[in-house]
């Protein structure tokens, strides 16, 4: 019974999930349908995770390989 209005908004139970997530240590990101638009869902969350990695880097985090003094960019796997 979903209607197009509220595919954009997260319910209660998906809102708890992230936030018991995020009260866990992870980082949670969600776009919805309509900031999306016509892109891949699937490849805005591949190339996060590549970015991302970059990001946890530069604010002083670990590499995904654990070698702290590599540049490379991590490629999601999947």
């Amino acid at each position: 019974m979903s209607t197009e209005s509220n595919q954009n908004e997260l319910t209660e139970y998906e809102t708890e999930v992230i936030r018991a997530l995020q009260h866990r240590g992870f980082a949670v990101i969600v776009w919805n349908p309509d900031e999306l638009g016509e892109v891949n869902p699937r490849r805005v969350e591949d190339r996060s995770v590549e970015l991302g990695w970059q990001v946890i880097g530069d604010l002083g985090g670990p590499s995904p390989d654990g070698d702290d003094d590599n540049d490379e960019p991590h490629v999601a796997q999947g």
